[in-house]
Formats: C-alpha cells, structure tokens, sequence
C-alpha cells in the first residue's frame, strides 16, 4: 500500500469495484448489495472516485435495541449523496449472544421499531429499498451455534408484523400465538424472565425444540443459585467442600434447586434428540447438545451428588478448620 500510496480503505474499494463489477457484467439484471459497514467510514471522495456507489446498493445493519440513536446525521446525508438507493438491515435472532440459545422478542422488537423511526426521518431524503430482516446462526465461522430457527420463528413472526403494521398492538399479538398454534394460558414469552415460568405450548414447526430450549431456560434458573449472584455462596464454595463443612438446611436448599434443575435439563434433553434429527444434521444436533446441554446436565448433576454427601453427616469439627482436609 505504501509503494502505491494508496490506503487501506481505497484498496478494499477498488476490491470491490473488481469483483462487483465482474458480477454486474456477467449477470447484467442481478443488483449488488454489501454491507455498509465496510465503508461506512471511507471518505466520500475515495467512495466517488471507485466509482463502488454506481454499482452497489448498501445495506445499513445494526441490531442494537437503541437503533434509532446509533447513526449519526451526517451518515444519511453522506450516502444521499452516493447512493440512489439503500437497504435497511435488522435481525430478529442471533444479535444477542454469541452462544445464545433463546431468543429475546421483545429485543428484536425493539430492534426494528427503530429502523421504523428512522425510515419516518429519512422518507424526503433518502431512498430506501427495503429492509433485510437477518437471522444469524453463527457470529463468524469458528463460533458454536447462536439461537436455532424453530426458536426463532415466533420472534420472525412479530418482527415480520412490526415492519408491516408499524408495530404490534395487543389484539395483533394474540392473533400471531393464533397463527402459531400457541394455547391461551401458555402462549410465547415476550421477553425472558429469569424466573421457573411454564414454556409456552405451540403447534407450529418446530414447536417441540421452542418448547424444549424454555426448559433448558428453566434449568439454567436453578443453576444460576450456583454462581457469583446466587444465594449459596457461603455454604458451597470449594473451601466448604474440601473440609465437609456446610450447614445442612442450605445443602437441602441447594438440593431442592439442583434436582428441579436436573429434572428440566434431562426433559430438555430427551426432547432435543429426539426432534434435532428432525430438522438438523447430525453435526448441527451433537454441537447444540454438547454446547446446551451436557455442561448444565453435569454441573447440576455433580452438584446434586455433593448435596447429597454432605446431607449423610450428622457431626462437624470445630473451628478452626483451615488445617481438615477430607
């Protein structure tokens, strides 16, 4: 680059003046789109004089909840000037988590009410094609699985709604768990609650691993006791266990929550090798277990054998104890 004096971002557009180039001439009726990110900070003149503005049509994404505050002004005046046209882009899964499994609808929601508040400022200055509502099954390549598709449809569903009826009313959400087969008294979760809540009861495809990744949820709500915020940590840290000393009304606590835990994560797991093969791989159904389920179903498990043990002792040292080790 600096042989040729040329920068890091002229380069990647004259990149892509080549290759979409080569695309435009041999598929003359075929539009080029690209993310806008990757010029999103050139320089207008660099982007002019590539000549990539008269070839390709941005597509401007961004999946934060706040979406409608993200972009700075000069953004739209700036590609006004470039493009005649640009493209919208939203997610509604795979923008929460690298490794998240449950889909958060009330985030995507809000997602795409934003880009709605947008599309209202822009309408007398900018063009706008339309808007690629994504779903993202991994964050780059080497990356487990984010949230998979049946788990994600009914959020597809509201999101598909909100761009259509500028957002999602009361009586339009009820018709959406009609149209997705879902029971009254159990129907879709609009964000996630922390707490054991019953998981939604649906008929459409797929409804089986919906239902199952809410028990997994639930699981994980009984693990949670374990870690850094739960309310076990006096009683069961390692220094506890090494010395077989804790007091026993919190390691029946601690048991009462485990078992509840082990008891979702093992329905969990029976119902998601049973209805993974059924859409999936088998590549596709081993990672989601072994990512989802069996470091929940072990961790609890272990847990449950170390409540266990402890709950058989009927006497304990004194203090001080740092120099018992069992």
């Amino acid at each position: 680059m600096e042989t040729y004096g040329i920068s890091k971002d002229v380069m990647f557009l004259n990149h892509v003046r080549e290759v979409a180039g080569f695309i435009k001439n041999t598929y003359p009726n075929i539009g080029v789109m690209m993310w806008d990110d990757m010029f999103r900070n050139a320089n207008v003149k660099d982007i002019e004089r590539s000549k990539v503005n008269r070839i390709v049509t941005p597509v401007v994404w961004k999946y934060v909840v706040d979406v409608d505050t993200f972009f700075k002004p000069d953004l739209w005046m700036k590609y006004s000037r470039l493009f005649r046209t640009i493209w919208f882009g939203s997610a509604f899964k795979g923008a929460t988590g690298s490794d998240q499994y449950i889909t958060d609808i009330s985030y995507h929601y809000e997602n795409h009410i934003g880009w709605l508040k947008i599309l209202s400022k822009l309408s007398s200055t900018v063009h706008v094609g339309g808007t690629m509502i994504t779903g993202w099954q991994r964050y780059d390549h080497f990356a487990v699985l984010a949230e998979l598709l049946p788990v994600s449809i009914p959020s597809l569903a509201v999101c598909l709604s909100t761009m259509r009826k500028a957002g999602v009313s009361k009586s339009e959400l009820e018709h959406i768990n009609e149209l997705l087969g879902c029971r009254p008294d159990a129907p879709i979760q609009w964000s996630l609650d922390t707490r054991d809540r019953p998981e939604p009861k649906c008929s459409f495809p797929g409804h089986k691993v919906f239902e199952g990744v809410y028990m997994v949820k639930n699981a994980q709500y009984y693990a949670s006791f374990l870690n850094s915020k739960g309310s076990l940590l006096a009683w069961h840290k390692e220094y506890n266990l090494k010395r077989d000393f804790s007091h026993s009304s919190r390691i029946k606590f601690l048991l009462e929550k485990t078992s509840k835990g082990y008891t979702y994560v093992t329905k969990a797991e029976a119902i998601m090798n049973s209805e993974l093969p059924k859409y999936f791989s088998e590549e596709t159904h081993v990672e989601w277990m072994e990512t989802n389920i069996k470091p929940l179903k072990d961790l609890l498990q272990s847990k449950i054998a170390e409540a266990e043990r402890l709950l058989k002792l009927d006497t304990w040292p004194r203090r001080p104890i740092h120099n018992i080790i069992n």
